[in-house]
């Protein structure tokens, strides 16, 4: 686990060092389902579009959790850009707001997508 953990820090600079370990375990979850898929009449988890949509709501509701709890509620303004319009600015914001809403969404498709189209590329 050092091992990888001098590999991330050394290319990658982070403040809060204590999320390493989730960063490695997801890398290794991901990696190892991938691996098993890749074994003759074994199913691949990441195959099924509600564990990857799992994994990713597990992931951006941790992500908005810590941002409350570092920032508060400043953490919805940095959705908003700066020197704008107040009108323009709330609707903008509410729109960058669904997006990174739909993130989850996304994020969860498109690791599905690649897991499955391998699958019909054999």
């Amino acid at each position: 686990m050092k091992k990888y953990k001098k590999i991330i820090y050394k290319y990658i600079d982070i403040k809060n060092k204590e999320y390493i370990n989730l960063i490695i375990f997801l890398f290794f979850y991901i990696l190892s389902n991938n691996i098993l898929g890749l074994l003759p009449y074994i199913t691949n988890k990441n195959s099924k579009i509600i564990n990857t949509i799992y994994i990713t709501f597990i992931l951006i509701l941790g992500i908005i959790i810590l941002s409350f709890s570092y920032k508060g509620i400043k953490f919805i303004g940095d959705f908003r850009p700066k020197e704008i319009n107040k009108i323009i600015g709330i609707f903008i914001m509410i729109i960058e707001i669904i997006s990174y809403l739909l993130r989850i969404l996304t994020l969860s498709l498109r690791l599905t997508a690649n897991i499955i189209a391998r699958t019909f590329n054999n």
